[in-house]
């Protein structure tokens, strides 16, 4: 998993904007349904700036609903009338949002965690299914199909993407991400070298970028909770193969966080674990990948 270099796609005339979104929501509409639909249609896609992302993703949204109310009720969302955040196509990404399954909700708001251009594999399941996201399970479910069906759900929805460098790989568009950044509020704390980090009351989730060496300053913010689920470091400094972590931080600090459900130290040159580790009752995940832990 790695930063990618970010990319800005063009705006779409209003022509080309249309045909991808009809292409999506037309599917399986009558031709006598499309005639009274295509003007609600056209005025739907002048919420879309040309952007492609929001016209595909609006048009999935109306896929094959020929029900006429359905997309007046689109087209007259209260969502049009808030206040632009970082994006001013964030309402039609959220107006999207806005009809999603609570599950979906809940993954993709957690998936904020990430940096923006940052791909990610599928091992992004085993975190939900960890959190408790991918909702309650019915009789002879197995809770990582119900996760592999989210996540499909999510890439077939166009809120993740396939890397174009490596097709294992996924990440979110840049106004995913703010969508994301956005509904998740103070849940997801990223530390960042150079930046003031604060831990909220609400925040549960940590993640960094891993640095060769971790020393324990950075991770001061966590003294302020007790309440943090998540610890995630994520990708890897260029020509660096190990990292190394604290001492402070291993055997002081992470025995602490008691709430911890994730925890994460790939990567880091560790050989053993403190036995205070054993007061982490709640831990459902744990990554010693590339450690010199053998058991």
């Amino acid at each position: 998993m790695r930063t990618t270099p970010s990319h800005h796609l063009s705006e779409l005339s209003d022509e080309h904007c249309w045909s991808l979104f009809a292409h999506l929501a037309f599917e399986n509409i009558t031709p006598y349904a499309r005639q009274n639909l295509e003007p609600i249609g056209r005025q739907i896609i002048k919420i879309c700036k040309g952007l492609p992302l929001a016209a595909k993703t609006l048009g999935d949204l109306l896929r094959s609903k020929q029900d006429e109310n359905a997309w007046k009720n689109m087209l007259n969302n209260e969502i049009w009338d808030l206040p632009t955040q970082k994006s001013s196509i964030l309402p039609a990404l959220h107006l999207s949002y806005h009809y999603l399954p609570t599950t979906l909700k809940q993954c993709l708001a957690y998936c904020s965690i990430f940096p923006k251009d940052y791909e990610f594999q599928k091992e992004l399941i085993l975190l939900w299914v960890a959190q408790g996201l991918v909702g309650d399970l019915k009789r002879g479910e197995i809770m990582e199909e119900v996760g592999e069906a989210c996540f499909q759900n999510l890439l077939s929805r166009s809120f993740f993407q396939q890397s174009a460098r490596d097709k294992s790989l996924f990440v979110m568009h840049n106004l995913i991400h703010d969508l994301a950044q956005f509904i998740s509020e103070k849940f997801c704390l990223r530390l960042e070298v150079g930046k003031q980090n604060h831990i909220s009351k609400r925040t549960r989730h940590l993640s960094y970028i891993h640095e060769e060496f971790d020393v324990s300053k950075k991770f001061d913010p966590l003294h302020e909770t007790n309440d943090l689920w998540t610890f995630l470091p994520l990708g890897m400094p260029l020509d660096v193969s190990i990292c190394y972590l604290a001492d402070k931080v291993l055997h002081g600090l992470l025995p602490t966080l008691r709430c911890l459900r994730i925890l994460s130290l790939s990567h880091y040159n560790i050989s053993h674990l403190p036995d205070s580790f054993g007061n982490l009752k709640h831990l459902r995940y744990m990554n010693l990948s590339y450690t010199a832990i053998k058991k």
